[in-house]
């Protein structure tokens, strides 16, 4: 499969996340996967979340940080900016 990069990271995408301070507060840790499409510019323009999250909410702000800041490094085929399916996986720390 393809692992597109994060622009400057993923640790540094995950501290844009403006998760509830109620939840940064109960010191969980997991993560959550994701099917993307990434257009040719490196923007996400659609995502389907694949992995439970169970009531903490924690994919409403994760997926607002999606159209606020996340970028990725722009794939190509043949030296040609295409749009790509994958499947992303962020970790959630607290």
């Amino acid at each position: 499969g393809v692992s597109p990069e994060v622009v400057g990271g993923m640790k540094n995408f995950m501290c844009k996340v403006d998760f509830p301070e109620r939840v940064k507060n109960m010191h969980i840790s997991g993560e959550l996967t994701y099917r993307m499409m990434i257009d040719k510019e490196g923007k996400p323009i659609q995502w389907d979340r694949i992995s439970e999250t169970g009531r903490l909410d924690l994919e409403g702000p994760l997926e607002q940080a999606f159209k606020d800041s996340l970028r990725f490094r722009p794939l190509t085929n043949n030296g040609r900016p295409v749009n790509v399916q994958c499947e992303v996986t962020f970790p959630i720390g607290f």
